[in-house]
């Protein structure tokens, strides 16, 4: 049914905001529970993972269709399949999240470097002579840059410029989604600031 259908489109999207906001650690919610029925948000607000919440009112929702003759039996295993595909990509993203590379592996890499740089000019000095400052200069920029973006790349979900754009991958899918109900109205793309998307 049509009401069915809209239903599982609004879950999806909402489960696409609560995940983004899960992964920046945003505490508000309001881009999350407007995909659900007013009786849903306070139940998600004190959830402490809201995407997890959001999974299992849809697998409760699926069965609860099922039941009630709204769903075809051999759709139900593939709904909940999609499910289960959901918690595996979201707890791949949230390995990423929360398994930060060792302070220790970072002090290395930071220690090495600066005294790569500093000991470069001594290697070569006889070799390049006057050209020592430019050639030091550029490997120090290409090591220290490495090293820079690195660091930047140990959480990609945050908001630096080098970071996933993860309101802007969330706009997508609503606005995909929303064309599967035939929605004409549909909200525009993110647009980048600057040349950065969100």
């Amino acid at each position: 049914p049509g009401a069915d259908r809209q239903a599982l489109i609004h879950q999806i999207i909402g489960y696409t905001y609560a995940l983004k906001s899960h992964l920046r650690t945003e505490v508000k919610l309001d881009a999350v529970v407007s995909w659900f029925p007013q009786s849903m948000a306070a139940h998600f607000e004190q959830s402490t993972n809201v995407p997890v919440a959001i999974l299992q009112h849809m697998g409760d929702s699926y069965r609860s269709a099922w039941k009630d003759g709204r769903i075809e039996p051999y759709h139900l295993p593939v709904l909940e399949a999609s499910l289960t595909a959901l918690t595996d990509i979201q707890g791949k993203c949230e390995r990423i999240k929360n398994t930060p590379v060792p302070l220790s592996y970072t002090m290395l890499t930071h220690r090495l470097v600066a005294i790569y740089c500093l000991a470069l000019p001594f290697g070569i000095v006889t070799e390049i002579g006057t050209l020592t400052p430019l050639v030091v200069a550029i490997i120090s920029y290409a090591f220290l840059g490495l090293d820079s973006v690195g660091t930047q790349l140990e959480d990609p979900f945050e908001l630096d410029p080098n970071d996933l754009p993860l309101a802007a991958l969330a706009r997508t899918i609503e606005r995909n989604l929303l064309e599967r109900i035939d929605l004409e109205d549909l909200p525009g793309p993110i647009k980048p600031v600057k040349g950065i998307l969100e």
